[in-house]
């Protein structure tokens, strides 16, 4: 698997099914932690993904930026990215927040199995 550069990356592209199912996991897992449950994540197409994402972002947005925030940290993406995208109007901030959030739990995944290989 490759970096993820884009949300094409992740919808148009075929995906191994493992990195995939281990990808899953890990989305569900950081958010179960933050106390966020959407419910059959694994049975989510890429664009399904990203689409769910994308809403439960609007909804934080707009109901409790807090927890917002805290699934930041616990994924580990730094504030900044969180008000640069805010900031932008290239495309909505959801869009742009989810991305950031798939894209980082794409390269927790990728550096685990790169390192458990080894």
């Amino acid at each position: 698997m490759d970096k993820l550069q884009s949300l094409n990356d992740l919808v148009d592209k075929p995906i191994d099914l493992y990195f995939y199912n281990q990808f899953l996991n890990q989305i569900n897992k950081d958010l179960i932690r933050t106390g966020i449950d959407i419910q059959n994540l694994g049975q989510f197409s890429p664009k399904e993904l990203h689409e769910e994402i994308q809403l439960l972002i609007k909804e934080l947005l707009s109901t409790d930026v807090k927890k917002l925030v805290a699934l930041f940290y616990l994924i580990d993406i730094p504030e900044k990215y969180l008000q640069q995208s805010l900031s932008t109007d290239v495309i909505t901030p959801s869009e742009t927040i989810s991305f950031l959030i798939l894209k980082r739990e794409w390269q927790k995944v990728l550096t685990r199995i790169k390192y458990s290989q080894k």
